[in-house]
């Protein structure tokens, strides 16, 4: 029990450091609002950086369950662009409702452990925080050589896959504008984000793994010598 206990903690801690990687460039709207001017938004999309500030923010007001008025600022939009949006906001909820309930799960089980001076128990001599930290560097690992190779290609199966049978979130740039000022670059950006968020989450997971394990030892030398 308390090995199938380790290894759950060991997946809510990947899927902990995953889903708020993904958070990340969705709730931190500065990583958006520094991309305009060096994508160069307004010379591209015809539209100042106010309202294409606005229409991003009621756009991400909307995906947030912030409000439940769809709307893009100035920007046109169509129903079929509206759907689409429907269909991501629900993905944004998925992800904020894991994250936060992976991180409330992580919480209760330091406070649990510190009440009660119990620790997880060991997988094959390493903790489970190292095999939470690992798991999504490694996944990480794998899907960045697919990115990298052709950020196109990725782009587009990313879409199938979590938008199966649909076609919407190919934009019309005339009958949906937001599409204007939400190019590739911007998803390959965020990409980059997520991606350098997981490296640090793992690696912060990784170290206190080891910085514990080598304590854990110390303790126990120092405990056998005095016998």
């Amino acid at each position: 029990m308390k090995l199938f206990y380790s290894v759950f903690i060991s997946i809510v801690i990947a899927l902990f450091i995953i889903s708020t990687s993904i958070a990340l460039p969705i709730v931190v709207r500065p990583f958006y609002y520094l991309q305009i001017e060096d994508l160069e938004l307004e010379e591209f999309s015809g539209y100042s950086e106010t309202q294409i500030r606005m229409a991003y923010d009621e756009m991400l007001d909307y995906c947030l369950y912030l409000t439940n008025d769809f709307s893009t600022g100035d920007l046109a939009w169509s129903e079929s662009g509206k759907s689409h949006f429907d269909d991501v906001r629900k993905l944004f909820a998925f992800d904020l409702i894991v994250a936060v309930t992976s991180a409330v799960i992580l919480m209760l089980t330091f406070i649990i452990n510190r009440i009660r001076r119990t620790k997880l128990r060991r997988i094959f001599g390493l903790s489970p925080l190292f095999y939470g930290g690992i798991m999504p560097g490694v996944i990480f690992s794998v899907l960045a050589v697919f990115i990298a190779a052709d950020f196109n290609s990725a782009f587009t199966i990313f879409h199938k896959l979590f938008f199966p049978g649909k076609d919407n979130w190919i934009f019309n740039p005339r009958t949906d504008a937001i599409i204007n000022i939400l190019p590739e670059q911007f998803f390959a950006r965020c990409a980059l984000f997520i991606g350098i968020s997981i490296i640090i989450m793992c690696a912060c997971f990784i170290v206190v793994s080891i910085l514990i394990t080598r304590r854990e030892r110390l303790s126990h030398n120092r405990n056998h010598g005095h016998l």
